[in-house]
């Protein structure tokens, strides 16, 4: 079923941050590699005249191949520009790290209050488990940016940090300089036919480790290093990626960091010590700035646990009384017309017990059930169609295809055809099971 909505025009807000995304965008990560094939490309359409010269430059665009994307430097902070839109964030003005960040792409996110504002930790889709993070000015503009995205007040989901370089990455840098090694003798065989030999003796036995390696680290997307995460039940730390040890947020006592890495004191004086030691291949572990982000981080998160520090807004009582569902979708659709018929009868919505600020507060609040948020909606666009518009923009922001389904079918004018769709999605979800 469609929202009978005609698309609201975008209302694009700005923000000042710090963008620290160390790994780069998608095109920085995989330029190396598009380079390295674009010069073997060349090497194979040139023609075979070009002799000794091809073959070189056939070997040279695979040693880029193997050699490139291990020397990529970390990209530094850098400040940018955030454009906010429904849905959508688009990073500007930050070199590299430009971007856009799109909610359906964001994974899991987090929220910490630093000594310079707020920062908001963000995973999406393909990004190794490596976080975003963005450093806010103001608790307002986070919220913002929080808004535009879909995320709640603290966020959601699991952040993962590597902390030292694994097994199977060590073994496959050295797999990759193998196969480097190999292709630089080959084309020097160019000019010297000892070294073509002893590089394709090489490449023999090099070629199939690194691409092997290559492969594994790939798919498992350094799932098997030594990382600490950020989950819902506490951190969780790992040195194989793994087996993980969880402390939870309510044991934490204090955090902090140094050249050697993390350190957690937990109350009655024990501690645990997390190693993340600077690399030369500095893209493999965390920086210093990652660390201050994770410490600062699971700073806030102890806080919380613990009742310190700010809490999410609490929605008005009366409100949460239009989730309750204790019938069919169609019934249910039923009572939340006739509490909009009342606040159009005269009564106001001083005689329901809530303002109409409060039906906009929950429908746009991203902690709240799917239920809720939808029941706000239906209120609001039974009284005023011209709440149509803006209800679009909350849809748009919406993360969980389930929740934004559940919300579009709330206010549909066919109460009949809406009722049954909500029970249709109810089975889905395994809520109740299908009446015959």
């Amino acid at each position: 079923m469609g929202l009978p909505i005609a698309r609201a025009a975008s209302h694009t807000a700005v923000v000042r941050a710090r963008v620290s995304d160390p790994i780069g965008p998608f095109w920085w990560r995989w330029l190396p590699t598009g380079v390295s094939v674009l010069v073997m490309a060349l090497a194979v359409a040139l023609s075979m005249d070009a002799g000794s010269f091809k073959g070189a430059l056939l070997a040279i665009g695979a040693m880029l191949f193997f050699l490139a994307p291990m020397f990529l430097p970390r990209l530094g902070a850098r400040e940018a520009t955030l454009e906010l839109g429904s849905g959508v964030v688009r990073v500007k003005d930050a070199g590299i790290a430009s971007q856009t960040i799109r909610t359906r792409d964001v994974v899991a996110a987090s929220t910490a209050r630093t000594r310079e504002g707020i920062a908001l930790a963000l995973v999406r889709k393909g990004r190794e488990g490596r976080p975003l993070v963005l450093d806010l000015q103001s608790e307002d503009d986070a919220r913002r940016v929080r808004d535009a995205l879909g995320i709640g007040h603290f966020g959601f989901g699991s952040l993962e940090w590597p902390t030292k370089r694994g097994t199977a990455l060590g073994f496959t840098i050295f797999a990759r300089v193998a196969a480097a090694i190999s292709c630089a003798l080959m084309a020097g065989g160019t000019a010297q036919d000892g070294l073509l030999v002893l590089g394709l003796l090489a490449a023999y036995f090099s070629f199939p480790a690194a691409l092997i390696m290559m492969l594994v680290t790939l798919f498992t997307s350094g799932r098997n290093s030594p990382t600490v995460a950020l989950r819902p039940e506490g951190v969780a730390v790992s040195s194989d990626g793994r087996r993980y040890q969880t402390i939870p947020y309510t044991h934490i006592a204090n955090a902090r960091h140094d050249a050697l890495g993390l350190h957690l004191k937990l109350h009655g004086g024990a501690s645990v010590d997390i190693e993340a030691p600077e690399t030369v291949l500095t893209r493999t572990s965390m920086s210093e700035g990652e660390l201050a982000h994770l410490t600062a981080q699971i700073l806030s998160a102890a806080q919380r646990a613990q009742g310190a520090g700010p809490q999410a807004p609490a929605l008005p009582e009366r409100v949460a009384d239009l989730a309750q569902r204790r019938d069919a979708g169609r019934s249910w659709l039923a009572r939340l017309d006739a509490v909009a018929r009342l606040l159009t009868s005269g009564a106001g919505y001083r005689g329901v017990g809530f303002e109409e600020s409060d039906l906009w507060t929950t429908l746009e609040d991203h902690d709240a059930p799917a239920d809720l948020r939808a029941g706000a909606a239906r209120v609001l666009v039974r009284v005023d169609k011209s709440a149509l518009p803006r209800i679009e923009e909350v849809l748009a922001r919406v993360r969980d295809d389930g929740a934004r389904a559940r919300m579009r079918v709330a206010v549909e004018e066919d109460i009949d055809a809406a009722g049954e769709e909500i029970d249709r999605l109810d089975v889905r979800e395994g809520r109740r099971q299908r009446v015959a």
